[in-house]
């Protein structure tokens, strides 16, 4: 039995069935620098932890949630980056596996519709956590000077809040949506 598989057994043991997975895995790269000098175990250290368990997990979720009845507003929510479509060459193998996870929101979406399993993507900016710690006062400096047309960082709540309201039910015909939780670094401006 995989690890993921026993670990979906577990889940749905102790909390009597699941009807909601949030895929928030995520690192960063050890050390940001040139894409050129990106080692071979840093790619599959971000690819293995970013997009491999996650897309593993959702599986084996997947296929407990089709072999049982049906349920109203079960959903996924997988957590990519504003760096699934913004380039950050500094940390390439980071944004690899984020635009990984985007392209596995949209193949989830298709897969599970029919069966009623709505499955979004939230994608965050720059969020104040232990991963944007060690560039914190670079990105200090940037808000103020407008990098985001919310000035503010975003806190982990911003992206609880998306989540919850995801996965209220609330969506009942929408699937395979991007939510960005970016204060508009999304928006392309002049």
């Amino acid at each position: 039995m995989s690890g993921h598989q026993a670990l979906v057994d577990e889940a749905f043991a102790a909390f009597d069935g699941i009807d909601v997975l949030v895929n928030n895995a995520g690192i960063s790269v050890a050390r940001r620098g040139d894409m050129l000098e990106a080692t071979p175990e840093s790619f599959d250290r971000l690819i293995a932890i970013n997009l491999r368990g996650p897309f593993f997990l959702t599986q084996a979720v997947a296929r407990r949630w089709l072999r049982e009845a049906p349920a109203p507003a079960r959903s996924i929510v997988n957590i990519a980056s504003a760096n699934a479509h913004m380039a950050s060459v500094d940390r390439a193998e980071y944004c690899l596996s984020k635009t990984g996870v985007a392209m596995m929101t949209k193949l989830y979406a298709l897969r599970l519709a029919e069966a009623g399993i709505a499955v979004f993507e939230i994608r965050p900016g720059v969020i104040r956590t232990d991963m944007t710690a060690v560039v914190s006062a670079s990105y200090e400096k940037r808000i103020a000077e407008g990098l985001t047309p919310v000035r503010r960082w975003g806190e982990p709540e911003d992206v609880g809040r998306a989540v919850v309201a995801l996965t209220s039910g609330d969506f009942q015909f929408s699937t395979g949506e991007i939510v960005h939780v970016d204060g508009g670094l999304h928006i392309a401006r002049l």
